[in-house]
């Protein structure tokens, strides 16, 4: 079994690493599970049938302290540990991968640190966020990392992370507020990312759109 764990706050680098591990499988084959509990990731692992096709596995923000005694012995097995934030050296899961002679791939905050002004003028229907846009914009950043930041910050507004530091919690509770429908917003950003890849929208009217859909 390959074994992978994937921390630190460059979430979308991260993120970025794991579209391509999912390039080397059948879809099907995928299974993702998101903020589980540690019965869920023993259950899983420990009913993995020893043939089947080449499978990946992967486990979003799981127990830090989390430590499996077994290992599936199947070779068409991939396991993801995946954290958007940093952990630290001394917890069960950095001890348990590393004793089973798995990989360990830490994404710093460089490239992301000037993105979350964007994301917080979003999430505070600013119109500021317009400016931040243009910023990323000037600095490189394509349209699909802009739309893959605009997909994070739904993804906070939508879900708690009760990992994250008390003041970021406030902060996205706070700015849950300002939104009264989510799914439509999601369903919006969806649609939008669709008529890019289409051909179907010109990419700065779709930045503009989107940008548009929360602060007005």
């Amino acid at each position: 079994m390959r074994l992978l764990l994937l921390h630190g706050p460059a979430v979308f680098k991260s993120r970025e690493k794991l579209s391509d591990l999912k390039k080397g499988f059948d879809p099907n084959n995928i299974i993702v599970f998101e903020n589980p509990t540690d019965g869920q990731v023993i259950e899983s692992m420990s009913s993995i049938p020893l043939i089947f096709e080449n499978r990946l596995y992967i486990f979003e923000n799981p127990s830090e302290d989390l430590s499996l005694s077994v290992l599936p012995q199947t070779d068409d097995l991939t396991t993801v540990f995946w954290f958007d934030n940093q952990v630290d050296d001394k917890k069960k899961i950095i001890k348990f991968v590393k004793d089973n002679k798995g990989q360990i791939i830490s994404f710093s905050a460089a490239k992301e640190i000037t993105a979350f002004p964007f994301i917080d003028a979003l999430g505070e229907k600013d119109k500021k966020a317009f400016v931040e846009l243009q910023k990323l914009k000037d600095a490189t950043y394509d349209t699909q990392y802009i739309i893959t930041m605009v997909f994070y910050l739904l993804r906070s507004l939508s879900v708690d992370n009760k990992k994250s530091p008390p003041f970021v919690q406030k902060k996205i509770a706070k700015q849950r507020q300002n939104f009264t429908d989510l799914p439509s917003l999601y369903k919006f950003v969806l649609e939008t990312d669709y008529k890019i890849k289409s051909g179907l929208l010109d990419t700065e009217q779709a930045e503009f759109n989107l940008v548009n859909a929360f602060v007005r």
